[in-house]
């Protein structure tokens, strides 16, 4: 029977969030020398098989014609490029618990180059305080140096975090339909 082959999306985009998504996300927390272009590209190598998913919700329209963001927006799926801002902020909270001090000082040694971890991770707060439902963390904070003491102190990080990307994930769908 047709109907015993059907999987519903929620399925589908479950096994899709635990394999190929962790798969391309691997490590990914830890890049500081891509460019935004290099995202695009790197985000863009999964929107065929998003497409192919989600293409029963676009009421005919082809999933050529919509953004990579748009169609994970429709599969109630973060894009790969938010999911790096959590993973990156998830690191952060460890980071700033754990790391030696040689580490720090490689890391703010580089501040301000092209290559700089602190300034890709000062982005990702950027995001955090984009989607973020609620006043947190410094105003007007350009470097993730002024984060720092926000993070570090803040027992409730992580529910902070799966708060903006509900929220982000709310927009993208939002913006998708």
């Amino acid at each position: 029977r047709s109907s015993d082959l059907y999987v519903a999306l929620h399925p589908k985009m479950q096994a899709f969030q635990a394999l190929p998504m962790s798969r391309l996300l691997y490590n990914a927390h830890t890049w500081c020398t891509a460019s935004e272009d290099d995202l695009q590209k790197w985000q863009n190598h999964m929107r065929k098989p998003v497409g192919l998913m989600v293409k029963h919700t676009l009421m005919g329209a082809p999933p050529t014609h919509l953004d990579t963001e748009d169609l994970f927006g429709m599969a109630d799926l973060l894009p790969p490029t938010d999911q790096l801002h959590l993973a990156r902020l998830r690191y952060f909270k460890r980071l700033i618990q754990y790391c030696p001090q040689a580490l720090w000082t490689c890391l703010t040694s580089a501040l301000g180059t092209q290559h700089s971890w602190l300034d890709a991770c000062a982005r990702s707060c950027e995001w955090f305080t984009r989607f973020y439902p609620h006043s947190f963390g410094p105003s007007n904070a350009d470097s993730a140096s002024e984060w720092i003491p926000w993070i570090a102190m803040d027992a409730n990080w992580k529910g902070r975090l799966r708060a903006a990307a509900a929220a982000c994930k709310r927009h993208r769908r939002a913006v998708a339909e």
